[in-house]
């Protein structure tokens, strides 16, 4: 018999000996600067300037403001008075909540995508706020860290699972689920200890809650998780009845969809092919198998240049055949050569397995509006093979 880890976890909570998520040295460098009563811009760009990544984030932020502002500016420090003092601290916990996937572990592969499902749920707060005319700073942060008791939970699951030599894998679903038992209490321990500001500690403790918060970013909170659901099932927000979105004025609906569709690139703009993992004796590890009923086959080229074919096995799923390696969870855009012209979409790698022949992914697409005409484009190729299957 494997071990009770649900049990093992409440001991370890208990004795509050869990897994807090350590800042990494550019988030901690960044909010000591910015906890001193004054500090200039020379000290917050001389935080950063050692990590690449970091860089990179303050000055697509500086960037736009700038471009908004019509103010051009040269250098490091001249690009952090364009930032505010609230997204450098969304920065400083970015910078923290992305580290958690680059550190290895047993469960690494189920981080990631607890991660990267984090950073879409921020990205869309971020959208929702804007179309209700609210801050969007704050909900940035609260779709951000309001799951962040997942990742605590896995990696304290993690020190279990080293401890249990003889435990066999268990599938990655299996570890989210247990994750998600615990994720609420350990997010509000880590809230105390990170002192998050209030309103993102009434996030985390109540967006499973609908009448237990009286903050808007719960509300916000709990509509992104209906949306990211809709995505992991295959539909488009635009294709689904969801309440806040139909409350919205026709034109702001509207604008909100286009908008959410931007969502997978920023998501993939932040792992780029950081998102790699080797295999776990923890995790059982999926793997794509060549669907029995050959689907519709087109030629395909991933970003990045990487080109092959792609067999659709269902409307939601595709079968990628490349000969260059893509990691597991890794967000990509995907151009099918449809016989009426190019086809693009989102995808994210769910599984992979390798021949003879090259590398076979198992990627599946991910509806974001405005999406609904890929969708449905999708949806009438699956059945338009059935359709010739059955008259042959």
């Amino acid at each position: 018999m494997g071990r009770d880890f649900s049990a093992a976890l409440r001991d370890r909570i208990t004795r509050q000996a869990v897994h807090l998520l350590p800042e990494p040295e550019t988030a901690a460098k960044l909010r000591r600067v910015l906890d001193a009563p004054e500090h200039s811009a020379r000290e917050v760009a001389h935080a950063l300037r050692g990590d690449p990544m970091a860089v990179a984030a303050l000055l697509r932020l500086a960037s736009s403001t700038a471009r908004a502002r019509g103010a051009p500016f040269t250098g490091l420090a001249r690009a952090v008075p364009h930032v505010g003092e609230e997204q450098l601290e969304r920065l400083a916990l970015a910078l923290t909540i992305g580290a958690s996937p680059a550190v290895s572990g047993p469960l690494l592969s189920v981080r990631q995508r607890v991660a990267q499902d984090a950073l879409a749920s921020a990205y869309i707060c971020e959208r929702l706020a804007i179309a209700r005319d609210l801050e969007p700073e704050p909900h940035f942060l609260a779709g951000l860290l309001h799951d962040v008791g997942a990742l605590v939970a896995l990696g304290t699951l993690e020190l279990l699972f080293a401890q249990a030599r003889d435990q066999l894998p268990r599938p990655a679903g299996a570890w989210l689920a247990l994750a998600q038992v615990f994720h609420v209490e350990l997010g509000t321990l880590l809230a105390a200890q990170w002192d998050l500001p209030a309103h993102v500690r009434q996030v985390i403790e109540h967006h499973h809650d609908p009448d237990g918060s009286p903050e808007e970013g719960t509300a916000l909170v709990q509509t992104a998780d209906v949306l990211l659901a809709l995505m992991h099932f295959g539909l488009a927000p635009s294709e689904a009845r969801v309440p806040w979105l139909d409350h919205l004025a026709p034109a702001a609906r509207e604008s909100l969809l286009v908008a959410l569709g931007e969502v997978p690139a920023l998501v993939a703009a932040s792992d780029g092919e950081a998102f790699a993992s080797s295999p776990s004796r923890a995790v059982v590890p999926p793997r794509s198998t060549p669907s029995g009923v050959v689907g519709p086959c087109f030629a395909a080229t991933l970003s990045g240049g990487r080109a092959g074919s792609a067999e659709l096995c269902s409307p939601r799923t595709l079968l990628l055949r490349l000969r260059a390696p893509v990691p597991e969870n890794h967000f990509a855009e995907l151009e099918l050569s449809l016989p009426e012209g190019p086809l693009t979409l989102w995808v994210r790698v769910s599984a992979c397995t390798s021949y003879k022949v090259g590398d076979a992914f198992e990627v599946t697409v991910l509806p974001f509006a405005p999406t609904k005409a890929i969708t449905q484009r999708l949806r009438e190729l699956w059945l338009e093979e059935r359709h010739e299957e059955r008259a042959a």
